[in-house]
């Protein structure tokens, strides 16, 4: 089990990975990030986890990782969703520590979940059964005896819902309140998300396809953007558009092509005050 701190003047991350009489396995420190930290530890686990055959009294969150390990991470699921995975693997370890996953019962477990389901979503506590059910299959499917206590358990949660009026502007007059804020609050050295925001409120381009842009795309003579094609953000690629119609052409306005062009300049100016090279330029 790994625990992680912050210390020191530089604000740095480190590990500490125990077993389970408590004994300090491994540790590491230096990182920028908690995430890093957690990564690097992840890692480590993993090796200790792989090296370790499945056992009746291997703990539940070491069989978790063993199937996360074998299922879920050379899965060809995207990036965010095996994040999501592995967030809900350190919320099992939290949980349940080292307790031994043929040692917890039916009863004990269903009292955990109802703790959880005090402070989160009954979509949260759905997901997170759900992930500890398919471990407890993976085990059982490996030839180890388990009872799997998750049948029959009750799924309790807070409730979200959220006013459906929130979530539409329901007048002209909100939609120019946003675009006010938006325009008001611009500021490339602070933020590029109110750029993009503007875009997507002033085109009706989808997100993917807002991304995607370069200045390339932009026709500042005769007031037009050209779309042809998506970035998904959790890949860090470019994919081809939803659909042959998705390929077009919208106009803008002046203000629009103003603010865009003021934008450009003060993305030239950062480039070269911080040294770095567009390599499409460059090769051009």
């Amino acid at each position: 089990m790994a625990t992680y701190r912050q210390r020191g003047k530089k604000k740095l991350w480190d590990y500490r990975i125990f077993n389970e009489k408590s004994e300090l396995v491994a540790s590491g420190s230096g990182f920028k990030t908690k995430r890093e930290a957690m990564n690097e530890a992840m890692r480590l686990e993993q090796q200790k986890s792989l090296v370790n055959s499945i056992s009746s009294d291997i703990t539940l969150y070491d069989l978790w990782l063993e199937w996360y390990n074998l299922v879920i991470k050379p899965s060809d699921l995207a990036e965010t969703t095996k994040n999501k995975y592995f967030i809900r693997g350190s919320v099992i370890r939290k949980l349940f520590g080292n307790q031994k996953v043929n040692k917890i019962k039916h009863s004990a477990y269903q009292r955990k979940l109802n703790t959880y389901a005090e402070k989160y979503t009954k979509n949260h506590v759905r997901r997170l059964n759900s992930d500890i059910k398919k471990a407890i299959q993976f085990g059982k499917r490996d030839g180890i005896l388990l009872s799997d206590f998750t049948d029959g358990v009750v799924i309790a949660g807070r409730q979200f819902v959220k006013d459906a009026d929130d979530k539409y502007l329901h007048s002209i007059s909100d939609y120019k309140k946003v675009i006010s804020y938006l325009e008001n609050n611009l500021d490339y050295s602070n933020s590029i998300v109110y750029y993009l925001l503007l875009v997507l409120f002033k085109t009706g381009l989808r997100v993917g396809e807002a991304l995607a842009l370069t200045w390339d795309d932009v026709n500042f003579e005769d007031l037009e953007i050209k779309t042809y094609r998506r970035f998904s953000g959790d890949k860090g690629t470019f994919s081809p558009p939803k659909t042959k119609t998705s390929i077009r052409t919208i106009p803008i306005s002046q203000s629009l092509a103003l603010i865009l062009r003021r934008l450009k300049d003060d993305q030239q100016v950062m480039l070269e005050n911080l040294k770095i090279v567009n390599i499409t330029r460059c090769a051009s």
